[in-house]
């Protein structure tokens, strides 16, 4: 697997920034168009930080989301 980081911009629910998800050669990142340009870079900064940590090997996903957010 290489380290290739897809960006779509993508209607989500309110509340939902970004998601994230492992594919064949690299991670897709879905970032929510509702929100500004400004908000989409953070959330996309944000998925890279999940990526960059590996947080698929790991099991809570509260404890996650709070070290991303310190």
């Amino acid at each position: 697997m290489t380290n290739d980081i897809y960006v779509y911009p993508t209607n989500l629910p309110i509340g939902v920034r970004e998601m994230v998800a492992p594919c064949v050669d690299g991670y897709t990142v879905y970032v929510n168009c509702r929100y500004s340009k400004e908000e989409q870079l953070g959330s996309y900064l944000h998925a890279v930080q999940h990526i960059a940590e590996c947080d698929w090997d790991k099991e809570n996903v509260q404890e996650i989301e709070s070290q991303r957010h310190e």
